[in-house]
């Protein structure tokens, strides 16, 4: 079965933003997404296509082991965000292999998530998470849910920024204007793991998706200089409204390679 994902080929170098702008503008994208419809006829359509360390037919290949993160997180401590970031919202707890975030019911602004607290290495291998569950997708224009993964590059000025976000049960890549790279109906077993990694041939900064941590699809992209570092972020919540039932959006793991 083909996997078609909208694309929109507007980019440009990212500007210098805070953490609330940024947090403002991620719930902005949130709602026009859910109000948006039939994104089929505004822009054409392609497939997911595999990127450099996976092969089309499933196989492994040669070069998709992972190497170990500098900063990492299995979630398994009891401080929230390890030592490595700082809390966002009050929706959040950490334990026992999960990072559980769990908005308020009919609660719009409830939400949780982590950012780093001093900029990442951004190496080859770029940064991942892995994603068991996510909040639920059924909004309705005045109230629902968004998810995201994001890269912001303190180092040069002008490189540029991606981000991975959910909303409106739709995955995409959008920059910090909210310009749309690449998007796809979410698909929980296929978007387990969500990664964002420098390309140096583009060059840019590259998302991908995958289904186990080793084979992944490139899901949308950005062209222009690469971070040195970055300053991560993974965060969901409500917006508006919020949701009756809004459940919980559960990572396993930030930075840790999959087992074999």
């Amino acid at each position: 079965m083909r996997t078609r994902w909208c694309v929109s080929t507007r980019t440009r170098p990212r500007a210098a933003t805070t953490p609330l702008r940024w947090y403002a503008r991620g719930v902005r994208f949130f709602v026009a997404l859910a109000l948006l419809a039939g994104c089929d006829a505004l822009w054409g359509l392609r497939r997911l296509e595999p990127a450099p360390d996976g092969r089309s037919d499933g196989a492994l290949a040669p070069d998709a082991a992972c190497q170990p993160q500098i900063i990492h997180d299995d979630f398994t401590g009891t401080k929230l965000c390890g030592n490595w970031g700082i809390p966002s919202g009050l929706a959040a707890t950490e334990g026992g292999g999960m990072f559980v975030i769990a908005p308020q019911p009919n609660t719009g602004g409830s939400q949780g998530g982590c950012f780093a607290a001093a900029p990442l290495a951004f190496g080859d291998d770029g940064v991942f998470i892995e994603v068991t569950s996510v909040l639920a997708q059924q909004g309705d224009g005045q109230g629902g849910s968004y998810m995201f993964f994001t890269m912001r590059a303190p180092t040069p000025a002008d490189a540029v920024t991606l981000q991975i976000s959910l909303g409106g049960n739709h995955l995409s890549a959008t920059t910090p204007d909210n310009a749309t790279t690449g998007t796809a109906p979410y698909d929980p077993a296929q978007m387990k793991w969500w990664r964002l990694r420098p390309d140096r041939a583009l060059p840019g900064v590259v998302a991908d998706v995958s289904t186990n941590g080793f084979v992944w699809q490139t899901l949308g992209q950005v062209a222009g200089p690469i971070p040195e570092s970055a300053i991560v972020e993974f965060t969901a919540g409500t917006y508006g409204t919020g949701l009756p039932a809004p459940g919980e959006a559960i990572l396993e793991s930030f930075n840790v390679c999959p087992s074999p």
